[in-house]
């Protein structure tokens, strides 16, 4: 059993990371945005980075209401149109990007722990078996969780 589901969450591990992008799902989700790629701000170099891809903790409902409610530009996966701002593995390039991560919500994502990755650019650290467990509507981008503040919980 994942460590998540053990003592109500009370052992997991948790970020409060920023929407930085979003992918097409596939199947009973094909054609809507339902995998959101998550990450956090670097204060020294002023990019955004990557943590992780997250599918999980939203009903169909809820991700329906999402389609609308986060301002994203599709950029179909094309690296060329990656913006400045967002530093990211050709790997990871999402189907759309936030037109501002500055104005992009901020989700609690619980997962079994933290991670290395070669694949995300927060100085590959990652979240395993993320899903979202909380939207943070009292929190704004230079509340969520930092780069820093990463290494720390690492």
């Amino acid at each position: 059993m994942k460590k998540d589901y053990l003592e109500e969450g009370a052992m997991a591990d948790t970020a409060d990371l920023v929407v930085l992008g979003a992918y097409y799902g596939t199947g009973n989700k094909g054609g809507m945005k339902s995998v959101y790629l998550m990450g956090v701000y670097n204060e020294k170099t002023h990019k955004w980075h990557t943590v992780t891809k997250v599918g999980n903790g939203f009903d169909d409902q809820t991700l329906a209401k999402l389609q609308k409610q986060i301002d994203m530009v599709e950029i179909k996966k094309n690296f060329a149109q990656v913006p400045s701002w967002l530093e990211i593995n050709k790997s990871l390039v999402p189907d759309f990007v936030v037109k501002d991560p500055k104005k992009s919500p901020v989700w609690e994502l619980t997962g079994a722990e933290f991670s290395q990755s070669d694949t995300h650019t927060a100085s590959g650290i990652s979240l395993r078996f993320p899903r979202v467990t909380r939207v943070r509507n009292d929190k704004t981008w230079n509340e969520a969780t930092s780069l820093e503040r990463l290494y720390e919980l690492l």
